[in-house]
């Protein structure tokens, strides 16, 4: 029946596996690099459009401070995305942690490197005028 002294098995404390620190760092990174690519490309078509809806032969001006801000903002996109592919892939090493965020944020960094490289391609085929 029931005795007293006997005590019960000491429990096993299970090991919840947390997201790792480092791959939603490298998640939030590439999601601010999509909002800064995506918000400098909207001011340069907004800017180019209302110059060119006041003047038909409107000629882009690369040393005015819109245009060299804009071009800031889209060069600083695939550095952050640098540094974001760099805590992915350490994200995705980590052997205790859940990977979840890692692998988004690295597979989401990757993506804005690559779009970011396929823009300078076509740039420089000359399918895209610049200041011309």
């Amino acid at each position: 029946m029931y005795d007293p002294t006997l005590t019960p098995p000491p429990l096993i404390p299970s090991v919840t596996q947390k997201h790792s620190r480092i791959g939603i760092a490298s998640f939030v990174i590439g999601i601010v690099a999509v909002l800064i690519l995506c918000l400098a490309f909207l001011l340069a078509f907004g800017y180019g459009f209302s110059m060119a809806s006041q003047n038909p032969s409107f000629q882009v001006d690369q040393s005015s401070p819109t245009v060299l801000a804009l071009g800031v903002l889209i060069c600083i996109s695939p550095i952050l995305s640098l540094v974001g592919l760099g805590l992915g892939i350490g994200a995705a090493m980590q052997k205790n942690d859940r990977k979840l965020f890692g692998i988004i944020g690295l597979v989401l960094n990757l993506l804005i490197i690559l779009v970011f490289c396929v823009l300078v391609v076509v740039a420089m085929s000359g399918q895209i005028r610049v200041g011309q």
